[in-house]
């Protein structure tokens, strides 16, 4: 009874904080949330902020990566299962991260002007990590770790770059133009460029 009462403190704890964290970002778009501000927002105490974060950033992160990221991985997989060529498939799964993020325009402003962007570019990177593992196992690549890495961050660079020019445009192309963009920013042939002109060096 005591171990199912502690984990439900434990979770309610973690709701109030992320539920406070989305209040003050939207009362207060472009000031940088303090962690006392939260605290007394979700009436915990900060010794219980720290036993379920580092920072604040851990709080919009873990809130995505456990709603957009697995929702994102099915999409994924569904995409797999048509069989496309790697090209439309990496645009149509760049589309799909697109349009949700498209969908997520005020979040991402308030982010952006609280400083906390990089969270965004975060969650990029492991929607690029979970593609490359995904296409790695059912298409049977091999890639060498150092170039996994490289890989991952390239294109979530890419990606985030891209999302970053349709918003500050007023996002008047659509998502697939956009996935368009960002899938030439890391198309195969470049990185075999990129891999072929430094060789072991990076």
């Amino acid at each position: 009874m005591a171990n199912k009462k502690q984990n439900s403190e434990w979770f309610r704890s973690k709701r109030l904080m992320t539920e406070a964290f989305f209040e003050l970002l939207k009362e207060k778009p472009k000031k940088r949330i303090q962690i006392k501000q939260l605290c007394e927002r979700a009436g915990v105490a900060r010794p219980t902020f720290y036993a379920h974060y580092d920072v604040i950033e851990d709080i919009p992160y873990e809130y995505y990566i456990n709603t957009w990221l697995r929702s994102f991985s099915e999409r994924v997989d569904q995409v797999l299962e048509k069989g496309l060529s790697f090209e439309e498939f990496s645009i149509q799964i760049t589309e799909c991260a697109i349009y949700y993020w498209g969908n997520q325009v005020d979040v991402y402003r308030s982010l952006k002007g609280a400083g906390m962007e990089s969270v965004i570019n975060q969650l990029f990177q492991e929607g690029s990590k979970l593609i490359l593992e995904k296409t790695g196992r059912s298409r049977d690549l091999s890639i060498e770790s150092h170039w996994f890495d490289l890989i991952i961050e390239i294109g979530a660079h890419s990606t985030f770059m891209s999302y970053e020019l349709w918003v500050k445009t007023g996002m008047k192309r659509s998502a697939r133009e956009i996935a368009i963009l960002a899938t030439i920013l890391t198309a195969p042939d470049t990185m075999e460029k990129v891999k072929n002109y430094f060789g072991d060096k990076l």
